[in-house]
């Protein structure tokens, strides 16, 4: 069962400022109300309109239609009537109130009957205490009696009933019984017996209980096998148990519970894919790995030696597999050969089968005094330097001419797809691709060079970090000339070798940089040409960028631009940008190639850029024919 809470309130103004909870009970101490939540349960009277409630309805509370002011009270079985509703007009022995208009038209009547020597009415008193009109006409006086008329309510706080007087004090209808409320005027909390107790008067003489066991939850705590609970002074503690048994790493610091982490350093892990007694080995990133090899096939090896065979050598024994044997052979005086052989389970097989070139080294220099290979003599004789190295080295270095390899740097290239000159006034948006040119060796390896991190930045000082993308927009002006430049980062790369296979340490290309740009994004100012079929629209900007044809690159001194003039022209125009000078020439193909520019009249107009971007002055030529063309041709115009 949830546990409801009450409350007393001071006001019902700070009743109605505050948050009411709709499970608990407020007592409104100015107003002698009772709410549960917001809901008022001390409601003594209840408006309606038209008809009486069916359902839900107060019992003992004062129902009153809001248009008749009719009022009936609901026992719990049936309505009765306590209020009759109000009367349109005063009826003689009526028993129901009237209305303020019924009086005065019932007035106006009775004053109209009263008679008379004179007709004019001279005066009208009112006898407050018995209730009568005094109506003087001429040297009468007639007395208005108001029977019946309700005038007062009589209350009676000890049976609640409300009671209508009419002016003789008698009572009007039957009486209104509002009950008896009860108010709480105090309370207390019986701990013993768990009850509150609410008072109804200052004597406490009237009361009620209410039991608040069941509303009140009781906990206890218990004890697990990990956990020690306590509850004191409501407050719920817990300590946890912690095993005395060794080797127990937990423990409880100040902080919470701690397990110190073990030392692995030293723990070898499982190896997976084993094959029972065989023995482990390490692989080349130190990971432990099944070496492949049986402990039982693993014994420490036995040296023999002899001056004959092996054989002759191990005697009676028993040789097993990896066991050596030396057998010396005097070749004359203390000159002796020494051939090793090792037991491969089945037979002696001799260890000279792996001499060659590259395991025979020279303990020192040799001295010659014949030119030979790349060995030139100095004063008749020459060093060959021999010691330390092996045959083969040796030879290399006679008849092998080393050679350092040429070693091309790393480099980055940077492509821009909307790089290229655009109107002014375009607008662009730039991306692009990074890419980081590992460099290479003459002679090898693969330089490894690979990019550890990029810097990419446009000439808005915007940057980003990877080596594809794309910037915000751009508009292109007169004075742009947009680019992008990446950076590259890179550790050192491997080291080279000769031509020999040398390595060659010098040239190793070292942890760096390198940069590259892309190529540019540049605006121009267009250059147009086209005719028209009327002359009479004003020469402006909107006019020239509406012609026929627009270049694609700022216009240069010298340029040609062959005009078609189609059949119907009547208008030639074209223009360029003012800061190029006057045109050079404009010759009549079709008449021969006649120089015809003087026909043109000059007109200096600020031509936008494309997007209505600011103009900037522009020669505009113009040539108004006198009648269409009617045979097409073609103006050679030279800037």
């Amino acid at each position: 069962m949830a546990m409801m809470n009450w409350h007393i309130v001071s006001t019902k103004a700070e009743f109605i400022a505050g948050s009411p909870v709709d499970t608990d009970l407020y007592f409104i101490a100015d107003t002698h109300e009772i709410y549960r939540g917001s809901e008022s349960y001390t409601q003594p009277i209840v408006l309606y309109t038209d008809a009486l409630p069916v359902e839900n309805i107060a019992v003992n509370a004062l129902y009153i239609n809001s248009t008749t002011l009719k009022g009936d009270v609901y026992n719990g079985t049936k309505w009765t009537t306590v209020l009759k509703p109000l009367a349109s007009s005063v009826e003689s022995g009526g028993d129901s109130p009237v209305t303020g208009s019924a009086v005065a038209t019932y007035v106006a009547a009775e004053i109209a009957k009263i008679s008379g020597s004179g007709n004019v009415v001279t005066n009208i008193t009112w006898d407050d205490a018995n209730q009568i009109l005094d109506v003087f006409k001429g040297e009468g006086k007639e007395s208005i009696t108001f029977d019946g008329l309700g005038v007062s309510l009589q209350y009676t706080s000890t049976t609640g009933m409300l009671q209508l007087l009419d002016t003789s004090g008698n009572t009007i209808g039957d009486p209104v019984n509002l009950g008896v409320e009860k108010f709480v005027t105090s309370g207390e909390y019986d701990a013993s017996r768990k009850v509150i107790i609410l008072y109804f008067n200052a004597e406490k003489t009237d009361f009620i209980e209410i039991p608040i066991g069941e509303l009140v939850q009781t906990y206890t705590v218990g004890n697990t096998k990990t956990v020690n609970m306590n509850l004191s002074s409501n407050q719920i503690t817990a300590n946890v148990r912690i095993s005395v048994t060794g080797g127990n790493a937990l423990v409880a610091n100040k902080d919470g519970l701690y397990v110190q982490v073990p030392d692995i350093s030293s723990k070898m892990d499982k190896v997976s894919g084993a094959t029972a007694g065989n023995l482990v080995k390490l692989d080349s990133n130190g990971q432990v790995v099944d070496a492949g090899v049986s402990a039982d096939a693993i014994h420490e090896p036995v040296m023999f030696s002899g001056t004959t065979t092996p054989e002759e050598a191990v005697g009676g024994a028993t040789p097993k597999k990896g066991d050596m044997c030396v057998i010396t052979k005097t070749i004359s005086g203390n000159y002796a050969e020494k051939t090793a052989y090792e037991y491969n389970g089945t037979q002696w097989v001799a260890l000279d089968g792996n001499y060659n070139a590259e395991n025979v080294y020279f303990a020192k220099d040799l001295i010659t005094t014949s030119a030979v290979g790349n060995i030139t003599l100095t004063n008749g004789q020459a060093t060959i330097p021999a010691a330390g190295k092996n045959l083969k080295q040796v030879f290399d270095a006679i008849f092998v001419k080393e050679k350092n390899p040429t070693v091309t740097q790393p480099s980055v290239s940077v492509s821009c797809p909307q790089a290229k000159t655009y109107e002014v006034g375009e607008s662009v948006t730039p991306s692009y691709t990074a890419t980081l040119n590992a460099g290479s060796y003459q002679y090898g390896p693969a330089t490894g060079i690979t990019a550890t991190a990029w810097s990419v930045q446009n000439t808005n000082s915007n940057q980003l970090t990877t080596n594809t993308g794309s910037f915000d927009a751009i508009q292109v002006t007169d004075d742009t000339d947009y680019y992008i430049t990446a950076t590259a980062n890179y550790n050192a790369g491997a080291i080279p070798v000769t031509n020999v296979g040398n390595e060659y340490a010098a040239g190793q290309i070292q942890a760096g940089s390198k940069t590259g740009t892309s190529a540019h994004i540049r605006g121009y100012r267009a250059g147009f040409y086209g005719t028209l079929t009327t002359k009479d629209g004003n020469i402006d900007s909107a006019l020239v960028r509406a012609l026929a044809t627009k270049t694609t690159a700022a216009p240069a001194k010298g340029n040609v631009w062959n005009m078609p003039i189609p059949a119907g022209a009547i208008r030639l125009v074209f223009a360029y940008q003012a800061s190029l000078g006057d045109v050079a020439s404009v010759q009549d193909v079709n008449g021969m190639n006649a120089e015809v520019k003087t026909a043109f009249t000059k007109n200096t107009v600020s031509v936008e850029g494309a997007a209505g971007y600011a103009g900037v002055n522009y020669n505009v030529y113009v040539y108004d024919l006198a009648e269409a063309v009617t045979t097409p041709n073609t103006y050679k115009i030279t800037l």
